[in-house]
């Protein structure tokens, strides 16, 4: 039997339960739909998509395959790591590229060099010279690779002072020098056949002009501009030798391991830095300390190195 609402005459539908739902209006009790349930139950299954139940099979497959692949990957990485970093540290441990120099020093390297001040990898001597940060100007860039001995500095003025003073021919060359270059300077060795061939590498103070380099009066000197920088040795093939490393075609100084390790161990900055790539550059530094003819200031340089038994330090 049809249930209509008393008050707007419409239509009760099932869900009118207790109200109707077009005005509000209270039902009488005779009126009520007590029969009906309050929740209806709909059943919702969605229409399988193409291939979705493919794609659901293979996701377990994936997941292994996944963690199979993580896993080669992590092995390979450490594998690569053991090839690569066993070989150098038996080469390093081996050949120890130079007392005194490889990241892990010994303590028996330490010398207590008593009046000089020497620690383990540095010597603290009152020079009273400018000091500087390593490796500026690109200065290792034109040094060859396969020298003997490297030096740099960073008051050229007061080391030409110390020439003159040493011997006074070579005035007229250091008053020339201390006009056009900078306070910056490398000086680098290397025995052939016998004879220790030595170049001087100078940075002019003004790098876009040329410098009128005159040692016509000192004939056994050599001197050539190569790109930024001049260079004053001994012997010719030097100066060849200082434009392929610079021109990179042939290594320089700077991809060398034992002054990538020597730079990376010592003090940043200071008045001197000296490595001794070969025992023949450590030679050449104990024949200076018998030799030299020069202040007492040049001769404790020379002296406390020998004496300090390691292949770089950094003067104070």
């Amino acid at each position: 039997m049809a249930r209509i609402c008393p008050n707007c005459k419409n239509k009760l539908g099932v869900f009118d339960y207790y109200f109707c739902s077009n005005c509000g209006e209270t039902l009488s009790v005779d009126q009520l739909n007590t029969d009906a349930s309050f929740k209806k139950v709909i059943n919702f299954v969605p229409p399988k998509r193409k291939g979705a139940e493919f794609v659901n099979n293979l996701k377990p497959v994936f997941q292994q395959v996944s963690h199979v692949i993580n896993l080669k990957l992590i092995l390979a990485v450490l594998l690569a790591l053991i090839a690569i970093g066993f070989p150098t540290y038996v080469l390093i441990e081996k050949f120890q590229l130079g007392k005194g120099l490889n990241l892990k020093r010994d303590v028996s390297d330490s010398i207590d060099l008593t009046g000089i001040g020497a620690s383990q990898n540095s010597l603290k001597l009152s020079l009273n010279l400018k000091s500087h940060v390593f490796g500026t100007d690109k200065i290792a860039e034109y040094i060859p690779y396969d020298i003997d001995l490297y030096v740099e500095g960073q008051d050229l003025h007061k080391l030409g002072e110390l020439l003159s003073e040493s011997d006074p021919y070579y005035t007229d060359l250091v008053n020339s020098l201390q006009k056009d270059f900078g306070v910056h300077f490398a000086i680098f060795a290397k025995e052939t056949e016998g004879q220790i061939n030595w170049g001087l590498v100078l940075i002019p103070l003004d790098s876009t002009g040329e410098v009128n380099l005159d040692i016509s009066e000192y004939s056994w000197l050599k001197a050539a501009r190569v790109e930024g920088a001049y260079v004053i040795s001994n012997n010719e093939t030097m100066l060849l030798s200082v434009n392929e490393a610079k021109a990179k075609i042939s290594r320089n100084l700077q991809m060398h391991p034992k002054y990538i390790l020597s730079k990376n161990a010592l003090p940043k900055s200071g008045q001197f830095y000296i490595l001794a790539l070969t025992p023949k550059g450590k030679e050449f530094v104990s024949q200076l300390d018998k030799s030299i003819k020069a202040p007492d200031l040049f001769r404790n340089v020379v002296n406390s190195y020998s004496k300090s038994n390691l292949d770089d330090v950094v003067v104070f």
